[in-house]
């Protein structure tokens, strides 16, 4: 059975929730909100992950990176909101743009995965 791909957000949450920076955008499968120490897991074409990890090294003291699937940007601001964030920004409009428009796909089967006994989407 095929998973079905979805819009990956790659986001900075300010520390205190006060604030979200979106990074990217890829397509990838489907990811509840995880945050991210490291982006080499998720095998990003070499010269975006530099420019991508450049900018996350620069904001490492208030803000950090977060990977979150939504099927709209609408969902995931709600979802963000949910969460306590606040200062989230109206359009999906990304801090790192490529040059090329082609939107790759993302290998999420290496990141961390939580261990709770309930884990709730959304």
């Amino acid at each position: 059975m095929a998973q079905t791909l979805s819009d990956v957000y790659l986001y900075l949450g300010k520390r205190d929730k006060s604030g979200v920076r979106f990074l990217a955008k890829f397509m990838g499968r489907e990811q509840l909100a995880t945050r991210v120490g490291d982006i080499a897991p998720l095998q990003l074409p070499t010269g975006w992950a530099e420019q991508i990890e450049q900018i996350i090294f620069d904001s490492r003291l208030e803000w950090e990176p977060w990977v979150e699937s939504a099927d709209s940007f609408e969902e995931l601001r709600s979802a963000l909101k949910i969460r306590g964030f606040t200062n989230i920004p109206v359009n999906s409009q990304s801090e790192f743009t490529p040059a090329n428009i082609q939107t790759p796909q993302v290998n999420m089967t290496h990141l961390p995965k939580k261990s709770t006994m309930i884990r709730r989407r959304g």
